[in-house]
């Protein structure tokens, strides 16, 4: 740093003359960029527009507690070396959006239990039977592979021995135990030929089947709907000469 030499000395009230100038000159400009930081009051206040900081200021200039406000950033993605801590997310704010379509979140990252609901899952989704837990006692078995409801067949049966007669009402009288559907009506004489009805009540379930020494049936039921609680009865409308009549009703509930 130049030192000035002259030892003249100013008051405010003074004024630089020509005589004062080209004497001390050479000692002023010799002083240009010679400015030292421990020249510079500390209570300066040099304003920033006399400043030059652009791509100068670093992190170390920034004070630890300087609290800069957030609207005083750029915004746009952090720089990848930033870490976010879950203390950094404001609870109940991520949404559906947030999260990537292959983000491929870990099932043991998710609580779903008892949660899942039937229109959560596929209709095609196959899920492998080995994977369900039946409860039999609602009418399913289950064999590893091919689970499927299991019907209830219950069947009426008469027997009259020897030689049958025209006739109401003959051989057994049932109560039907609960609902059920009759599918099929079997019938066999060991002789002869008759023809059979069978009611629920005062109501045909079927008739007009002609039974002779061969196994007949018929699937063709007039009315095979049975309530709990009907009486099922078998009629004999017409003989001639049958023997051993044997009448099964197949019916599923």
């Amino acid at each position: 740093m130049a030192t000035v030499t002259k030892t003249r000395t100013y008051d405010t009230t003074d004024t630089l003359t020509a005589a004062y100038y080209n004497a001390d000159r050479d000692e002023i400009i010799t002083g240009v960029n010679s400015i030292a930081n421990t020249q510079v009051a500390s209570d300066a206040a040099i304003v920033y527009s006399k400043l030059n900081l652009t791509g100068g200021i670093l992190n170390a200039d920034i004070n630890a507690s300087a609290a800069i406000a957030l609207s005083k950033l750029a915004t746009g993605a952090l720089p990848t070396g930033i870490t976010i801590a879950s203390a950094n997310i404001v609870d109940d704010s991520i949404v559906n959006a947030d999260i990537n379509s292959a983000a491929a979140i870990a099932y043991s990252k998710l609580a779903l239990t008892n949660s899942i609901l039937n229109a959560d899952i596929n209709s095609a989704a196959a899920i492998v039977e080995s994977k369900l837990a039946f409860n039999t006692s609602t009418g399913h078995n289950h064999d590893g592979s091919n689970s499927k409801l299991i019907t209830i067949n219950r069947a009426f049966t008469w027997y009259i021995d020897g030689t049958a007669i025209v006739a109401n009402e003959v051989g057994a009288k049932y109560i039907a135990p609960q609902n059920m559907t009759v599918s099929k009506i079997w019938y066999k004489l060991t002789s002869g030929t008759c023809t059979i009805r069978i009611q629920k009540g005062t109501t045909d379930i079927d008739a007009g089947n002609s039974v002779t020494s061969t196994l007949g049936s018929t699937t063709s039921i007039t009315s095979a709907s049975i309530t709990a609680g009907d009486i099922i009865t078998l009629d004999i409308t017409a003989a001639s000469s049958p023997v051993g009549l044997i009448v099964c009703m197949e019916c599923t509930a």
